[in-house]
């Protein structure tokens, strides 16, 4: 079979409301979007604090079963 290259530009009109259409209506593309948010959401605020300091961050005590002594 011979080969050959096509040396032509072909130019099509498509509509951006149509393609947002049809990438909405998938639930896969939704799904990798919101994967990608999530990853560069999570990294960005890794970074950050927070309104109360450091304070939210940290893990409650655990509760002791000893009683006080009246």
């Amino acid at each position: 079979m011979d080969e050959f290259e096509l040396h032509e530009n072909v130019e099509v009109e498509v509509s951006v409301s149509a393609i947002a259409s049809a990438l909405v209506a998938n639930p896969a593309f939704i799904k990798a979007v919101a994967e990608a948010i999530r990853i560069s959401q999570t990294k960005q605020v890794r970074s950050m604090g927070n309104l109360y300091g450091h304070t939210a961050q940290q893990q409650k005590p655990a509760p002791t079963t000893k009683r006080r002594l009246r």
